[in-house]
């Protein structure tokens, strides 16, 4: 089996009637109509004559909703700033506060008490995720959104040394059980996640769910993005997806 990557092969091995997932990363254009493309191929060591649709069956998954990389000028406010890719219209808004901006490609925020904004994602089940999260105060990732305290937010809190998961509505609601965890301000997570899918809500850290919770609330609600309180610019997030 062989699978080809900017005209590179690459030689997996499966065996007859066996599935596999190959997973590619894609750099993305920074314009708004990218198309990304890969194509999988497959042939017979023992008949070359077979094509790739009597050898392989494929299926596509995947696919960001929105990416960005938060590539900009230095001090340029996140609602006016374009992601590398989205849906036609999208646009981050500021849903609690203004206190969101680019800082050395990354997103940071900034300002005393709740900082929001969120983005349409046109999906409300999937992965919400972000990259290199430095740690702040209490910072994290909204989803499933409409109005202010109204979705859910996944947060690290370094006051109360755990990673929490919340509903809002009409306040803090906590679900699920928190995951205790030492952290300082200044602290790199690699990878942060709100994983979605029907009633079930995750929070998963580094590939690994620490949080879970079921909860129907605005379960079709498809506005997703990033948190803050009582940040002083520490907090920052170097890449976020949906997918």
């Amino acid at each position: 089996w062989t699978t080809v990557i900017n005209d590179t092969s690459h030689t997996l091995a499966a065996a007859a009637n066996t599935p596999f997932t190959v997973t590619v990363s894609v750099p993305l254009s920074a314009d708004n109509n990218d198309t990304d493309t890969v194509t999988v191929t497959a042939t017979s060591g023992t008949d070359p004559t077979k094509s790739d649709a009597d050898l392989l069956t494929t299926t596509a998954s995947g696919a960001y909703q929105i990416y960005d990389t938060f590539t900009d000028t230095n001090g340029t406010a996140l609602a006016s700033h374009t992601p590398d890719k989205k849906p036609v219209g999208a646009a981050w808004a500021n849903f609690v506060g203004d206190g969101f901006t680019i800082q050395s490609n990354a997103a940071a925020c900034s300002g005393a008490n709740d900082l929001g904004i969120i983005i349409e994602s046109g999906v409300s089940d999937g992965t919400v995720s972000v990259t290199n999260m430095t740690i702040g105060a209490d910072n994290g990732l909204l989803a499933r959104c409409t109005t202010w305290q109204n979705g859910f937010m996944a947060e690290y809190s370094v006051g109360r040394q755990q990673w929490e998961l919340y509903r809002l509505q009409a306040g803090y609601n906590a679900i699920g059980t928190p995951y205790a965890e030492a952290h300082s301000a200044g602290d790199t997570i690699t990878t942060v996640a709100i994983v979605l899918s029907g009633s079930s809500v995750s929070l998963v850290i580094n590939g690994v769910t620490r949080v879970s919770a079921t909860d129907t609330y605005n379960q079709s609600s498809t506005k997703h993005g990033l948190f803050g309180y009582g940040e002083n610019g520490t907090a920052k997030w170097a890449l976020f997806s949906v997918a």
